[in-house]
């Protein structure tokens, strides 16, 4: 099942603050609008409701194409040296 959560994001232009769903795993054959997110960079952004600053959330996320047997896991270069991931 693709997993996701909803994070309260302050917008960095203005500081308005909203809520939006950030995805951690996305399991392609059972949510194939999640992989034509992903590839029109749609997926995790934040879109400011306010002022309408858009910019990507720095996340990993696991991609899972099970009719493929392709598993990847991204991690952004900023959490690479978190000691939490090792």
């Amino acid at each position: 099942m693709s997993q996701s959560e909803l994070v309260k994001v302050q917008c960095q232009s203005c500081g308005h603050e909203q809520e939006i769903t950030l995805w951690r795993t996305i399991i392609i054959n059972m949510n194939p609008e999640l992989k034509q997110q992903l590839f029109a960079g749609d997926l995790n952004r934040f879109n400011c409701e306010k002022c309408k600053y858009s910019s990507f959330l720095s996340s990993a996320l696991m991609y899972i194409d099970a009719q493929l047997g392709i598993t990847i896991q991204y991690y952004p270069e900023d959490l690479i040296d978190n000691p939490a991931l090792y």
